[in-house]
């Protein structure tokens, strides 16, 4: 493949990635391009689920990455570090995403959880796994073992500002645990033991942080390091 088709196809993916979290959060949010109507469409209250939030956030660096290849197309430029560095963390997030759905939702919504059309098929599997194949296999530059800790920062934010705003409002347990209160059952802090609320939150984020490194080990492992060497020559 040449070098021209090559950056074609990078933004052609990349754009394909910002549709596929735009479209997804549109058809959850404002029932906008949503074929089905279906009833887990709650408006605005739906931007409180990580999901929607990791991916408005892998959009973003989609279109940024689509961009930066359409401005640079003749040249041979790397992609800047921040945006490198932003899909790494936005692959982390989706990559959690991904795996919290097969392992909590799987058993309760078969399959319509991963490939409910629109949302569902967008937000939940073909974001996560576009995402990923794009992190490891489209950019040639490494990224080092000491950023895999700007990954977990979208997650702490998110985790301690629910659970701030938990206790500052101090709901009554059975109106905390309504889904249209809390965003997912482990985050209902007044209806389990202080420190079981402490293992979902250290649990969750050491689950996120062991993405990260296994990305990184994936994305810098030698025998691609080698491959990309040869691409450069």
């Amino acid at each position: 493949m040449s070098k021209s088709h090559r950056k074609v196809l990078l933004i052609a993916l990349h754009l394909l990635l910002f549709l596929f979290g735009a479209w997804g959060v549109l058809a959850a949010v404002f029932n906008v391009l949503d074929c089905d109507h279906d009833r887990w469409n709650q408006g605005w209250k739906v931007f409180k689920f990580f999901t929607n939030d990791a991916n408005i956030f892998a959009s973003i660096i989609g279109l940024s990455i689509a961009l930066f290849h359409i401005i640079h197309f003749k040249d041979e430029k790397v992609l800047p570090a921040i945006l490198r560095i932003g899909h790494f963390v936005a692959t982390c997030m989706l990559v959690m995403v991904l795996l919290t759905v097969v392992t909590t939702l799987l058993n309760t919504f078969p399959l319509v959880i991963l490939f409910g059309f629109p949302s569902f098929l967008f937000l939940h599997t073909l974001s996560p796994l576009l995402c990923l194949a794009l992190f490891l296999f489209a950019d040639r530059e490494p990224i080092p073992w000491n950023k895999a800790v700007i990954a977990d920062i979208p997650f702490l934010i998110y985790a301690i500002v629910w659970i701030a705003v938990l206790l500052i409002l101090n709901l009554p347990p059975e109106v905390e645990i309504r889904n249209d209160v809390t965003p997912y059952f482990f985050l209902s802090i007044h209806n389990q033991p202080w420190y079981i609320s402490l293992l979902w939150f250290f649990g969750l984020l050491l689950v996120h942080t062991g993405i990260a490194f296994l990305l990184l080990l994936l994305r810098n492992r030698p025998w691609n390091m080698a491959k990309r060497q040869r691409c450069k020559s």
